[in-house]
């Protein structure tokens, strides 16, 4: 503040860029996505090691009938939802709507685990080479999350992949439900 100002030159044009949240945020989105990619490629080489049998089980639901896992898979998340919230709305439901959501969520986490493999299968089997099952894993999720990662259209691959994944994870459930259920003592 002054009583008078003289101006005596010109400074040429002043930029103001003003260093907001936003960029900041931002940014701590996008390395929480980036290690949460990684989270999800070490779950999915732990399961693919731990429980061969049933991963192969549910990649072997993707490639047989994608087009219809997917359909599938599309209405029961729907209907998943559905559920589970008119379930959570009733007092009595509420335990039983925890305990569903929960395994959805987790049914659609690992979804996209199964349908990243069965990408990497579909590309070792077109190159024609042969390489070990967590190569083909790594090779499947690495496009997977690529493909995730197209403005506008890796949000429908997304929808796709999840759908796929869920509507597999059931059909090999209810395949292998007699075996599941079976105690083997």
């Amino acid at each position: 503040r002054a009583e008078n100002f003289y101006n005596t030159g010109s400074a040429g044009s002043v930029d103001f860029k003003k260093n907001g949240g936003l960029q900041g945020i931002q940014q701590l989105m996008n390395t929480f996505s980036i290690l949460m990619t990684i989270g999800f490629l070490i779950l999915g080489i732990i399961l693919l090691k731990v429980f061969p049998a049933q991963f192969f089980s549910v990649e072997e639901e993707v490639r047989n009938a994608p087009v219809k896992n997917t359909v599938v898979g599309f209405l029961l998340i729907l209907a998943s939802m559905i559920l589970v919230f008119v379930l959570a709305v009733t007092l009595v439901g509420f335990p039983v709507a925890l305990i569903m959501g929960m395994l959805f969520i987790i049914a659609l986490m690992l979804s996209g685990l199964f349908v990243s493999f069965a990408i990497g299968r579909k590309i070792v089997d077109v190159l024609k080479f042969e390489t070990n099952d967590v190569l083909i894993f790594v090779l499947g999720f690495v496009i997977l999350s690529l493909l995730f990662r197209i403005p506008y259209a890796g949000v429908l691959i997304g929808i796709v992949a999840l759908s796929l994944g869920f509507g597999a994870i059931v059909y090999a459930v209810r395949e292998n439900w007699q075996s599941i259920t079976t105690s083997s003592a």
